[in-house]
């Protein structure tokens, strides 16, 4: 009992460690300029980016397959190890080439981790009975590298200015520092999977055992609308903040001042996780998560109207405001619905899917704005993700209490 309570407690902190320091990393802000610094020109970094996208989309599910299969450790120590690599390649590359070899081990880096991370904090939790306080766990990482990025946002191009490659040689020795700490993680105790009769005849044949894991993910319907929910949101944040510097640029705003606006937002997310920490408990989270996603569409279907330099930065404060929030509620209702032994595979599936919703919508939205402006395409963007919340809400409080319980 000592050596589990020492498990939980010690895979929390360097969970909490690990990620400050992620956070910390410096050139995400500034990868686009060290690209054309280093000869790139915008065609072949828009190809980057979408072979990146690509990879990290088919990684997602192997990688969440061999965490569950063979411990989450394991494949965290080699995510943290490809991102070394990927910021070394990148601080020597001078070639489309080892760019892209670069991308690759991101890709890899980012897929391992994904999902896998907060299934070992899930489980760890789980051991000791203290599941329940996942989100509260959450919530303080969260709200804390917030800050941190805002300082980030700020401290990064300053840094960049001086020399360029002074951000990624700051963020290598940072990635450094979590491959140290990935290698402290106390190994969870094996989990048992309770196998059915039919699991057991089918366990020597790989196609009837991609069958047998295809028929429970399509099965589990809360898994897959809470999936989706969390797709169609991102689609509206992600893109709005994407788009947000040219649109203000149009407006009149001076880019040189950006930095204060992504930075501030950064406090708009500190704000929204201690609001959401106080009335959670007050209110159903599936009823608060939809509150929240609503007001969240509001803003984007309303920000087309500003067409204001104020009224465009408020839109963005409030939605980082919220959605900050909105993702740890989400995390914890996708975490109670999976079952142990699938959860790094679950959660690398619904990673997958914002991956796939992604590279699908975004050349759209893109063209859309090209076309018809900002405001007309963000009108339409909120108007259905509003409409798709609403249906998605309706449609969750149908579902019954049966795969909790298996979750359980």
């Amino acid at each position: 009992m000592n050596r589990q309570i020492s498990t939980v407690s010690k895979n929390v902190s360097i969970y909490q460690k690990i990620g400050y320091l992620n956070s910390s990393i410096l050139f995400w802000t500034l990868n686009t300029l060290f690209y054309v610094y280093r000869g790139l020109n915008f065609f072949e970094i828009a190809a980057l980016q979408s072979i990146g996208s690509i990879m990290s989309a088919i990684l997602e599910v192997p990688t969440g397959w061999v965490s569950d299969k063979y411990g989450h450790t394991n494949i965290l120590k080699v995510s943290s190890i490809a991102k070394v690599f990927a910021v070394m390649f990148m601080l020597f590359a001078n070639n489309f080439w080892i760019f892209l070899l670069s991308e690759f081990c991101f890709s890899l880096g980012a897929a391992a981790q994904s999902g896998t991370d907060s299934a070992l904090l899930y489980e760890s939790l789980k051991q000791d009975g203290k599941e329940e306080t996942y989100t509260d766990v959450i919530s303080v990482v969260r709200s804390r590298q917030s800050l941190i990025r805002m300082v980030v946002r700020l401290l990064a191009p300053v840094l960049y200015a001086l020399k360029p490659e002074i951000p990624f040689v700051v963020s290598a020795v940072i990635y450094i520092g979590i491959v140290i700490l990935t290698y402290q993680y106390v190994p969870l105790l094996s989990i048992e999977n309770d196998k059915t009769e039919e699991q057991k005849s089918v366990s020597g044949n790989w196609f009837a055992v991609v069958r047998e894991k295809i028929a429970y993910f399509v099965s589990n319907k809360s898994f897959i609308l809470y999936s989706l929910f969390s797709s169609f949101l991102m689609i509206s944040v992600s893109n709005y903040c994407q788009y947000i510097g040219p649109y203000l640029e149009g407006l009149g705003f001076s880019v040189g001042y950006l930095g204060i606006v992504t930075s501030s937002s950064s406090i708009g997310e500190y704000v929204g996780i201690q609001f959401v920490d106080k009335v959670k408990n007050k209110c159903r989270i599936t009823t608060l998560m939809t509150c929240i996603a609503g007001i969240i569409a509001l803003f984007v279907f309303c920000s087309g109207m500003f067409n204001t330099i104020p009224g465009t930065i408020v839109a963005y404060f409030m939605i980082n405001a919220l959605y900050a929030p909105f993702n740890i509620l989400l995390g914890s209702e996708l975490q109670r619905v999976i079952p142990s032994q699938r959860r790094a595979t679950m959660l690398s599936i619904s990673s997958q899917l914002d991956d796939l919703f992604s590279v699908l919508t975004d050349p759209f939205i893109g063209m859309g704005i090209d076309r018809l402006g900002f405001g007309m395409v963000y009108h339409v963007v909120g108007a259905l993700t509003f409409v798709i919340i609403i249906t998605a809400f309706v449609l969750i409080r149908r579902i019954k209490a049966p795969d909790s319980e298996e979750a359980e």
